[in-house]
């Protein structure tokens, strides 16, 4: 299933670079997260607590057509948690708008995609993740997520970051 998965990302990207490079008016885009934030492991018949609570970091990178104020891309990234030590490797599907009229050009993302953890490779698991920011210095951005993914057994996180961002 991984396989098939990683297959296609990787020719929906080259498909993506070669028609973004034909095209007048699209061009290629990519973006580069740094994201730090809290996670909070949680379980359907728990409440938060801060047993559950602890510090991750995050880097993406995805890659897509940008159309004027629109950017549609793929993406792939690694998030590890510091108590846990655990290693997650997000492949997702990403939609940002920017407004580009505006003096700071503030966005809006949204990403939707799987999750690949080694701890739970026989299950699937649902990423997905918002975010709003601002474009700081030319390319340099600054924003917030809010990231969910599952985990089996009613148990999914929960994460709240700040993210710094450069768009090419």
């Amino acid at each position: 299933m991984m396989k098939k998965i990683v297959s296609l990302f990787i020719t929906l990207c080259l498909a993506i670079g070669i028609f973004a490079q034909n095209e007048s008016s699209l061009k290629y885009g990519g973006l580069v997260d740094l994201e730090g934030g809290i996670a909070y492991n949680l379980n359907t018949a728990q409440t938060v607590s801060t047993n559950n609570m602890q510090f991750f970091t995050t880097v993406t990178t995805t890659h897509g057509i940008q159309m004027k104020q629109c950017f549609v891309g793929l993406g792939v990234g690694y998030m590890h948690s510091y108590r846990d030590k655990e290693n997650i490797y997000p492949i997702y599907g990403a939609f940002r708008y920017t407004w580009e009229k505006s003096m700071l050009k503030p966005f809006a993302d949204v990403r939707m995609g799987v999750v690949y953890d080694p701890y739970w490779i026989s299950k699937v698991q649902a990423y997905g993740a918002v975010s709003l920011g601002v474009a700081l210095y030319k390319n340099i951005q600054l924003g917030f997520r809010a990231t969910v993914f599952s985990r089996p057994s009613r148990y999914f996180t929960a994460n709240a970051s700040v993210v710094l961002g450069y768009a090419f």
